[in-house]
Order: structure tokens, then sequence, then C-alpha cells
């Protein structure tokens, strides 16, 4: 018995087409960067504006650039006391302990503002923020 010339070519294309949706899932397996909660991706492609992402995006390795940035809350603490003490208007020193709480807005304009302002190892790093 022979198979048909017909058979064997839709067999063919159906092969080729099955391995290129493979490859189509694996390209985008191997691309696609999740962003944990509480940080921020930003991926400089080729336009002029920088992307944010709060989920996930495709980037691509060689054409694109990745940066997180933690825009979860930091504790910010100022602790004078002592020598270090504040002094008041009536010239009596006061020890004094304050906590700041700082975070970035989960917006695309405040997350690249602080990112051009002070960049985003620096806004990421607890004791960079501390200086």
């Amino acid at each position: 018995m022979e198979i048909p010339h017909t058979l064997i070519m839709a067999l063919t294309v159906a092969g080729v087409v099955f391995i290129a949706i493979i490859g189509l899932f694996a390209l985008f397996k191997a691309f696609y960067i999740k962003v944990p909660q509480g940080t921020a991706l930003i991926v400089n492609d080729l336009s002029s504006t920088p992307k944010v992402h709060f989920t996930g995006a495709l980037v691509y390795p060689v054409i694109y650039k990745k940066e997180f940035m933690k825009i979860s809350l930091i504790t910010l603490e100022v602790d004078r006391r002592g020598k270090d003490g504040l002094i008041c208007r009536d010239n009596m020193r006061a020890d004094i302990t304050v906590a700041f709480y700082l975070r970035v807005n989960e917006t695309q304009e405040d997350v690249l503002k602080v990112a051009k302002s002070i960049g985003v190892d620096r806004a990421s790093d607890k004791a960079a923020v501390n200086e």
C-alpha cells in the first residue's frame, strides 16, 4: 500500500506548524520577565522614554535593558540624642527620634521621576536613602 503524496505534504505542513508554535511558546517563556510584588520593572527599549511595568513584560536581552526598582515602603529613622540633640528656641536640648515612611507611588510618571533623579540602585537601597 502506497501513502498518497498529499497526505505526506499535509503531515509535513502540520509538523512544521506544530514545531513553530512550540518554538513561539519557548521564546515567550524565555523572554517574559515576571515582576515581584512591591517592585517596578523599567525597560529601556528603542523608544525615547522607558516603559514601566508592574506585573511583567517581554524583554529581549540584546535590544532592551531591564532594571528593577523597589517601590515598597522604606522606613527612614532619624535619631538625634545627646550631643546631636536639637536645640530649641529657649536653649533647651531635646532628644528626638522621628520615623519617616517613604515609598514611590505606583504610577509610571512617579517611578520614572525617581529613577531619573536619584537612580534605580539608590532608590532601592535603604542605606543610600538614609544618606
